[in-house]
């Protein structure tokens, strides 16, 4: 056989690990939503947006795997469309914890702190952050005011200037 069915209506290809397509007889019989297949760029964007899902417990996907006898693989060994989406998201908060772990090593690179090449910890990595931007938000608030202080001094010796020539 050369597709794979379960539940009502969606086939996936044998040995393929894509997700589910709908049968378009039983799409348009049935009222179910079409499937399209995974694709990165649209996933990844799509991805950005505060979507509320209601949340799946282990219990809802054991009973919804036995009822249609899917286990997470076919007969044939290909992945299921529940385990297609496992691995995805195994993979999307795999790359989210690189991305902060990343983070957190620029911002340890940006501090000006000298640790004597021990690790610190996340915790205090953030608070030195912040101590540092206070101090740095501190020295700009001080340095603007001394530029404008010397604007009028400026402008008090060029006043002082121009009385010296009269």
């Amino acid at each position: 056989m050369l597709h794979q069915q379960f539940n009502a209506g969606f086939v996936m290809p044998a040995g393929s690990p894509q997700a589910p397509v709908v049968n378009t007889v039983a799409s348009d019989e049935l009222d179910i939503p079409e499937f399209k297949q995974y694709n990165k760029e649209i996933y990844e964007s799509s991805k950005s947006g505060n979507r509320r899902r209601r949340k799946t417990t282990r219990e809802d996907c054991d009973t919804a795997s036995s009822l249609d006898g899917y286990d997470g693989e076919d007969g044939n060994g290909s992945v299921t469309h529940a385990e297609f989406r496992r691995q995805i998201h195994i993979q999307s908060e795999q790359r989210r914890r690189a991305e902060i772990k990343d983070g957190f090593e620029e911002l340890r690179r940006q501090l000006p702190i000298n640790n004597n090449g021990r690790k610190m910890s996340k915790a205090l990595l953030l608070q030195k952050t912040v101590a540092h931007l206070k101090n740095m938000k501190s020295k700009e608030t001080f340095l603007i005011e001394e530029v404008n202080r010397l604007h009028q001094y400026i402008s008090y010796l060029a006043a002082e200037l121009e009385r010296e020539k009269r």
